[in-house]
């Protein structure tokens, strides 16, 4: 038997073995195991081109890690990705808060768009408050905005006087309030600041009467939080010379900017016989308070 020849052993190279590679041996890994996925590290910023052939370019050469995560490339079929952006993975894209902003500021118009139905807005020249309005054929709703870091709701008060019972709402004129110096009534919101200080949010004389609701002896208010907003919402229900007619306000108080009334939507002109009626309940209430035969109704 024919001996076995050792010397083609004595020029092997038993040190430590490259972590990087060879050409050839990657090449034969690919042959060994088909399908297999390569994977190549990345030491730094690099810019990863694939071609429509498939071919893969990596650029490693001037590339700030700022930059875009993607974009596309001038050559059609292309695109170019830089490989540092998978450090910023998690922080927000554009495209993720566009549309959230978006949405967020149509709430708000929307919102804006419904406390000012048939009414309007303005900031008060005393409080400078941010005041909404609106209204319907029964009801003017006020909307008070405030901030909620300053005020806490709890400490917010509504004060009304010379409110119409209910009783009566559809038999007031002008000076059914009882009040001497305000023929409607008046309205005031004040709230304790946080400092202790007082402040008042909206203050003034009501332009029309107002009723109060069956069983009720205050007007009905509450707290609108909406879109990250707060607003003292106050409901105040018209009261009329007699049935059937409609009153449309053009401000909330006397002090108040106006709006135009010929912009409400489905306002319709009133009836020759209603404005008749109107005008002889103005009538007759003034012969009343030429005679002094003007009283006023209380409640137990």
């Amino acid at each position: 038997m024919a001996g076995i020849d050792y010397s083609k052993w004595d020029k092997m190279d038993y040190g430590e073995s490259s972590s990087d590679e060879s050409a050839e041996d990657k090449m034969g890994a690919e042959a060994a195991y088909p399908g297999r996925p390569r994977v190549t590290r990345l030491d730094g910023p690099a810019r990863v081109t694939r071609d429509a052939d498939g071919m893969i370019t990596i650029d490693s050469s001037g590339v700030d890690p700022s930059t875009a995560i993607s974009s596309p490339s001038t050559k059609e079929g292309t695109s170019t990705t830089n490989a540092a952006a998978t450090t910023s993975s998690n922080m927000p894209s554009t495209a993720d808060t566009e549309p959230r902003a978006v949405h967020a500021q149509s709430s708000q118009t929307a919102l804006d768009d419904r406390l000012t139905t048939n009414g309007g807005r303005f900031i008060d020249e005393q409080t400078k408050s941010h005041i909404f309005w609106s209204q319907d054929r029964q009801e003017v709703v006020i909307s008070v905005e405030f901030d909620a870091e300053k005020i806490k709701s709890r400490n917010i008060q509504v004060e009304a006087s010379g409110m119409v019972p209910y009783s009566e709402r559809n038999a007031a004129v002008a000076g059914s309030s009882g009040v001497s110096d305000s023929p409607y009534g008046k309205l005031k919101v004040t709230a304790k600041l946080d400092s202790g200080e007082n402040a008042t949010l909206l203050e003034g004389d009501l332009p029309h009467s107002v009723h109060l609701a069956e069983d009720e002896d205050d007007i009905e208010w509450d707290i609108l939080s909406e879109c990250d907003r707060k607003f003292v919402r106050i409901t105040l229900r018209k009261a009329v010379p007699m049935a059937g007619i409609v009153v449309w306000w053009d401000q909330i108080l006397q002090q108040t900017p106006k709006i135009d009334l010929s912009s409400i939507r489905g306002r319709g002109r009133q009836s020759a016989s209603v404005e008749n009626a109107w005008e002889e309940a103005h009538r007759m209430f003034k012969e009343k308070v030429k005679k002094g035969q003007v009283c006023h109704s209380s409640e137990d």
